[in-house]
C-alpha cells in the first residue's frame, strides 16, 4: 500500500511538473509575439549576414483585397528565435510565431491569430513564401522579400495603381530599396528664405518593383532600373543618377523615378513615379511629371493600357 501511495505521489509530482513546462513554454511563446514590434527596428547579427538566417523584410500584399497590404518583417533564427510582424498600410498589426521544419532551419512555418504561411530560405537571395493565407482570406496573399543586413534594412514604398477606364484593372505598385544607403548633405534655399540651409538626405536605390494583379497571387517583379529622367525634379538634389527612395528624416519618403521601364510577365512597362513629401518650410506634398510640371500622381502604360499610380 505504502508503495502504491509513493507511485501516486510520484505520478501527481511528474503531472504538475510537465503542466508547469507547458505553461512557461506557452508564456515564452505568448511573451516572444508580444515583443515582435522590435522586428521594424531592430538589427540582425552580422554574422549571419551571407546565410540564410537573420532578418527578411519585405512587401505583403492580396491580389484582390486590397485592404491586405502592407510590410513584412521576420525574425528567420536571429538569437535562435522565429517571428513575423505584417504591419499594413492602415497600421493594423498582425503577430506570427514561426517554428523550423527542417534541421537546418531554413524551411519554417508560422503561424498566429491571422493566420499562417511557409518560408523557405534555402537560398536566401531568393527567399519564397508560400500558403500565405491571411486574415480569413481563402485565397493566398503574397509576400516579396528580401534579406536585411548590419548594414540596414531596405527601404518599403507601398503604392496602388489604377486604369481610369477601366475599374477592374487595378493592384498594388511597391518598390524596394537596395539596402545601401547613401547619405548626402545638400544646400537648398527654401520659399521666403534669403540664403541656402543645409540638409541631410538619406537615400538608397530602387532595387526590385513589385506589381500585383487581379489574375492571381504572385505579383509581377522586375529587378532592373534604368537612369534616372527626372533628377532636375526633386527640390532637395543629390548625386544619384539612378531611381530613388529618399528622406529627410527616414520616417517620410519620397521616390525620383522618372523614365522607368519594368519587364512585367513578359511585357515592358514604361512608368515614372516622382514624389515629394511634405517637408515643412520647402516644399509641399507633390507629384510631379518627369519634364518636372506637377502632375497628380505616377504613371504607367503596360500592354495597351495606361493608367495612374499612387504612393500611400
Amino acid at each position: 500500500m505504502k508503495k502504491t501511495i509513493l507511485s501516486m505521489l510520484a505520478i501527481a509530482l511528474l503531472a504538475v511538473s510537465c503542466s508547469t513546462e507547458n505553461d512557461n513554454e506557452l508564456t515564452n511563446q505568448t511573451s516572444e509575439i508580444e515583443e515582435i514590434a522590435n522586428l521594424v527596428t531592430f538589427t540582425p547579427d552580422e554574422d549571419f549576414d551571407q546565410s540564410s538566417k537573420g532578418k527578411y523584410v519585405g512587401i505583403f500584399g492580396h491580389y484582390t483585397n486590397t485592404e491586405l497590404h502592407g510590410k513584412v518583417y521576420i525574425n528567420a533564427g536571429n538569437n535562435t528565435k522565429f517571428s513575423a510582424l505584417v504591419r499594413l498600410v492602415n497600421g493594423t498589426e498582425f503577430r506570427f510565431k514561426g517554428q523550423a521544419q527542417s534541421r537546418d532551419g531554413n524551411q519554417i512555418y508560422f503561424e498566429g491569430t491571422h493566420g499562417s504561411f511557409n518560408l523557405d530560405i534555402q537560398d536566401y537571395k531568393n527567399p519564397i513564401v508560400t500558403n500565405a493565407y491571411i486574415n480569413g482570406e481563402d485565397t493566398e496573399s503574397y509576400m516579396v522579400l528580401t534579406k536585411s543586413t548590419k548594414g540596414g534594412d531596405p527601404f518599403l514604398i507601398n503604392g496602388t495603381y489604377t486604369q481610369p477606364d477601366d475599374a477592374s484593372f487595378f493592384g498594388n505598385w511597391d518598390l524596394i530599396g537596395s539596402g545601401i544607403t547613401v547619405s548626402e548633405t545638400v544646400s537648398v534655399t527654401p520659399p521666403g528664405f534669403p540664403f541656402p540651409i543645409d540638409v541631410t538626405v538619406f537615400y538608397q536605390e530602387i532595387a526590385t518593383v513589385s506589381v500585383s494583379h487581379t489574375g492571381g497571387p504572385t505579383p509581377f517583379t522586375d529587378d532592373n532600373t534604368e537612369p534616372n529622367t527626372a533628377t532636375a525634379c526633386s527640390p532637395v538634389p543629390v548625386m544619384a543618377t539612378n531611381a530613388i527612395i529618399a528622406s529627410l528624416d527616414m520616417v517620410n519618403f519620397g521616390i525620383s523615378a522618372g523614365g522607368q521601364s519594368s519587364t512585367l510577365n513578359g511585357i515592358t512597362s514604361n512608368w515614372s513615379i516622382n514624389f515629394t513629401p511634405e517637408i515643412t518650410g520647402i516644399t509641399p506634398a507633390t507629384y510631379v511629371a518627369d519634364d518636372c510640371m506637377p502632375a497628380i500622381s505616377g504613371v504607367w502604360s503596360w500592354n495597351g493600357r495606361t493608367g495612374t499610380s499612387l504612393l500611400n
